[in-house]
């Protein structure tokens, strides 16, 4: 249901991090492989990771056998991988599942020097995003504590926290990515 990546997204945040033909990067949650396969346009070489066996079945089928991807099968938390080897690292609209006590430091360890963390999500505010918005607030348990949130909301407080991106990703997943049990 949900829509692709832009390409321009991506060529921006490849642009950001100065990635050329053959760049080592991480993808942390690849689902699918939506993003998975604009991160082969470019020629990237990607390590992709997923706790999903069945979705990264279905993310190799999208990327086809001639993309350099290496699909490792697991939570990003628990993979080993090596300290300083990725150029970049993506999540895109899966960050907010990895543990914010562990992952925003694993992600520093992985990158390279001077490496880029691009975090991409999908906002939905379109008109099918509003109903399916009014449908979850009428179905929700009340027990739950996420709820929708209007646009200037979440624009709103987005911008109170400029400076801090793992306050602006807890706000947008409504997530204290601060906390710790």
């Amino acid at each position: 249901v949900r829509s692709d990546y832009p390409a321009e997204i991506v060529d921006a945040a490849c642009s950001i991090a100065r990635l050329d033909r053959e760049s080592r990067v991480l993808e942390i949650g690849c689902g699918t492989g939506k993003l998975t396969e604009a991160l082969t346009a470019p020629s990237l070489r990607v390590e992709a990771v997923d706790p999903g066996e069945r979705m990264i079945e279905v993310a190799r089928r999208r990327v086809g056998g001639g993309a350099d991807v290496e699909f490792r099968v697991g939570r990003f938390e628990s993979v080993e991988l090596p300290a300083h080897a990725f150029a970049a690292a993506f999540s895109a609209t899966a960050f907010h599942w990895v543990d914010p006590t562990f992952g925003w430091a694993k992600v520093a360890t992985v990158l390279r020097p001077g490496g880029v963390f691009a975090l991409l999500t999908y906002l939905g505010f379109s008109p099918l995003d509003e109903q399916i918005h009014t449908v979850w607030t009428d179905v929700r348990p009340e027990s739950l504590e996420w709820v929708p949130r209007q646009r200037k909301a979440v624009f709103d407080g987005m911008e109170a926290r400029l400076g801090n991106v793992s306050e602006v990703w807890a706000w947008l997943n409504q997530r204290d990515a601060m906390a710790r049990d």
